[in-house]
């Protein structure tokens, strides 16, 4: 019976690539583990331990024969006394053989001995449902390639293959198993006929469709091409936004920043929440959820964008840098968003009801009432009433005929 041969790599490391070389022209087969993850490092440490309980650290690769475990050694010496006599003791009992599906054409030896197809398991950090699986399968000597949903290029190759599996799915319960291009989730794992632990009831994670970034053109009254590139009409920027939205602070804080002049539309009245949800409608019907602040530039609307920095540096900051230096005032309409809380960004599409409140900001009902101090024509002081408009101006003063 030809031995077991498990050899345990790292990438980049040279003596890997050497050992793999050395060993590839041999006669017998042998698995190759990648050691890139957390699962297939404590494999290699416990492996390491068996034979030194105290060691903290081991030079790669590790190579298993059978029940042999060999390590930090010497290349040369490791093929001339163990990997050249394990191949001239099997090499006479070797064979190809070949598939009865496939024959060998003209008598010539075409098969190579058959391998199993590699798995690829998405997971998370964490999941005890993802942790199980991976052990499992190590366990029945299918060493998985493991993808960590954490980040964010694993995330996206996640959801192009389930995309081609199933568009319609909004989020998956994790582990999901890819074997040979076939895709298959968490509830169809017991399907593909692997050793693995019945973990229906064991907590795990999920993973959800990420949110897509949007820059489009909106609809705007915009005047046209500018008529004076040297001196730059300053651009219409208008912030809807969320009161304890840290994303949203953030973005407030870099406008006052830059210079750069304002309006701001608070979700708290549902007449700005409906009029933000005209806008992302006009490019995408059929969206549900957008993440905070939605920002429309002139007739770019910028959502979902997913670094606020990035944002700032590449759209903002050139904005900035074209504007010249008398219109660089903040301003702001309606009210102003708090302080900063820990309020999630999302901003779920409201429901539509029958009873609608104004759209945008109140504006005042009634004028206020003062007394300004004037002179009269004898050069006496006296207090007049006077109605002042919400801008501060004087309307029709009336005299209160006091004297002082």
């Amino acid at each position: 019976m030809l031995p077991r041969v498990d050899v345990y790599v790292k990438p980049g490391c040279s003596r890997s690539v050497a050992v793999r070389k050395a060993m590839a022209h041999g006669a017998l087969d042998f698995n190759v583990y990648v050691v890139d993850n957390e699962v297939t490092k404590n494999a290699v440490y416990a492996l390491v331990r068996q034979v030194n309980p105290v060691a903290s650290s081991v030079r790669m690769p590790v190579i298993v024969v059978d029940d042999e475990i060999y390590m930090d050694f010497d290349i040369d010496e490791f093929m001339s006394e163990v990997w050249t006599p394990l191949n001239n003791r099997f090499r006479t009992n070797f064979s190809m053989v070949c598939k009865p599906c496939n024959p060998c054409r003209a008598g010539r030896l075409t098969c190579a001995p058959s391998r199993l197809p590699p798995i690829e398991v998405f997971a998370k950090k964490g999941c005890r449902r993802c942790s199980d699986l991976i052990k499992a399968l190590a366990e029945s000597g299918r060493q998985p390639h493991v993808y960590l949903t954490d980040y964010e290029g694993n995330r996206e190759a996640l959801w192009q293959l389930l995309d081609e599996h199933d568009p319609t799915l909004e989020s998956v319960d994790l582990p999901v198993i890819v074997v040979e291009g076939k895709v298959y989730l968490y509830c169809d794992i017991a399907t593909l006929g692997y050793r693995v632990p019945n973990v229906t009831h064991v907590s795990g994670a999920s993973v959800r469709r990420p949110v897509r970034a949007i820059t489009a053109r909106a609809p705007t009254d915009a005047c046209g091409p500018c008529d004076d590139p040297c001196s730059p009409c300053p651009p219409t920027i208008k912030v809807f936004s969320k009161q304890g939205c840290n994303r949203c602070v953030h973005l407030q804080d870099a406008l006052a920043h830059l210079g750069l002049g304002y309006e701001l539309f608070d979700l708290v009245y549902e007449g700005n929440t409906e009029a933000m949800w005209d806008l992302l409608n006009y490019y995408d019907p059929g969206m549900e959820k957008v993440n905070l602040p939605v920002v429309v530039i002139n007739n770019l609307l910028y959502a979902n964008f997913e670094s606020m920095d990035n944002f700032i540096h590449d759209i903002l900051l050139p904005i900035a840098r074209r504007k010249p230096p008398c219109d660089q005032v903040l301003y702001r309409q309606g009210p102003a968003a708090l302080g900063c809380g820990c309020a999630p960004r999302e901003q779920i599409r409201p429901m539509r009801r029958v009873y609608k409140q104004s759209c945008h900001f109140p504006a005042p009902t009634a004028c206020t009432r003062v007394s300004v101090p004037v002179l009269d024509g004898c050069g006496r002081l006296r207090l007049v009433d006077a109605d002042v408009d919400c801008k501060g101006q004087l309307l029709s003063p009336r005299s209160r005929g006091t004297c002082h």
